[in-house]
């Protein structure tokens, strides 16, 4: 039933669908966030180059940092820099929540995410396996239950010959009482 739906939602070219509407959900939840981004920014008058950076002479011993920041335009660049880096991890993030997809970790290559196929596989294999695994699980409380039943046949076979007479055995397999 989850596949009929599944197949319902993505119409009959199936990934392009699905493709083309990620991204056109990817872009939008963009959009909503640099928008919310930027109203803040304005909102709470937070402009990069706004700001005045402490001057050079009020510090005893400046170091090389010091006078390479003590430029408004230069400090303006830098924190407009830690801006954009954050906000492209948000976006990535947001990016990679609505596509399904798992960050693997961060790398001198960049983010590293798992595929999106790679993960549906991989999925479908674990499920084919819980399968497999609850089959044989089920065969297995079956025969338990079938040995214990045998089990308790001797037993009960057992106590009925320990608590019978015994009997005298003569020649020729004949019996006496």
């Amino acid at each position: 039933m989850a596949d009929e739906a599944r197949a319902s939602w993505l119409g009959r070219s199936g990934r392009r669908l699905r493709r083309t509407s990620m991204k056109t959900r990817q872009r939008l939840a963009a959009t909503v966030i640099l928008g919310g981004v930027t109203w803040l920014a304005v909102s709470a008058s937070h402009w990069p180059f706004q700001d005045d950076p402490a001057a050079v002479t009020s510090v005893q011993r400046p170091s090389f940092w010091n006078y390479l920041l003590a430029d408004r335009v230069t400090l303006g660049f830098v924190r407009l820099g830690i801006v954009a880096l954050a906000v492209f991890l948000l976006l990535s993030t947001v990016a990679l929540a609505l596509a399904a997809r798992w960050l693997k970790g961060f790398g001198t290559a960049g983010m590293a995410a798992d595929d999106a196929d790679l993960a549906d596989a991989l999925l479908e294999r674990y499920e084919r396996r819980t399968g497999r695994m609850a089959a044989e699980y089920q065969r297995a409380v079956e025969q338990i239950d079938h040995l214990t039943g045998q089990r308790d046949a001797l037993l009960a076979l057992a106590d009925d010959l320990r608590h019978r007479p015994k009997r005298k055995i003569l020649r020729k397999g004949r019996s006496s009482e």
